[in-house]
């Protein structure tokens, strides 16, 4: 029989289970478009640029089987799986039904409403994302602490973001279908965290 301690520290760990995943349905993610021939050439569909004041920024795009950029080299494999490198890390990363999974990684993608949420464990520390039509509210797993920008009238994505009360001012440009992340999938969660200032 468990002891009353047990019982409360299983209880409080379900809690936290449940409190990982964020409101809203579980999103349909693009799915993967599996070829048995030869692999196209990378043909950019989207992009997203992040610039902090004073710096050059990074950007990284996708197309249907790879995201690309500084800090990003992911390409589906045969097996549907997304393998390579994210923020300096070795990945293979399973997206379907809401959900990206692999080792060391659970994070859930739901939509409520108009907000996409994006929330769970990445290797150990917490990620979150809440995208609105009009802002965007992230605590991501490397380079910055938070960030919290609006969508300006030039289209520009404009706020701050820092860490340990430290606030620099941002930008980001969605190009090409990026503007639409409900759509994009993992592919736009994965640019966005390849995009972010390398820690």
């Amino acid at each position: 029989m468990l002891s009353s301690s047990r019982l409360l520290l299983l209880a409080a760990l379900a809690t936290a289970s449940c409190a990982s995943i964020p409101p809203g349905q579980p999103l349909a993610m693009r799915p993967p478009e599996l070829l048995s021939g030869p692999h196209p050439a990378f043909a950019r569909q989207g992009e997203i640029q992040i610039t902090p004041s004073g710096t050059a920024g990074s950007s990284a795009a996708w197309d249907a089987r790879s995201v690309r950029g500084p800090l990003v080299n992911l390409t589906l494999t045969d097996e549907g799986l997304w393998g390579g490198t994210l923020q300096g890390r070795a990945v293979l990363l399973h997206a379907r039904g809401g959900r990206i999974t692999g080792e060391g990684v659970d994070v859930w993608v739901t939509r409520d409403g108009p907000v996409v949420h994006v929330q769970g464990l990445w290797f150990g520390r917490f990620v979150g994302l809440h995208l609105a039509p009009e802002s965007l509210s992230a605590a991501p797993l490397a380079g910055v602490c938070a960030v919290e920008l609006s969508l300006a009238s030039d289209g520009l994505w404009r706020g701050f973001g820092g860490c340990r009360g430290v606030l620099d001012y941002f930008w980001m440009g969605l190009k090409g279908v990026a503007a639409d992340p409900a759509r994009e999938m993992p592919q736009w969660f994965f640019a966005f965290l390849g995009a972010l200032p390398a820690p």
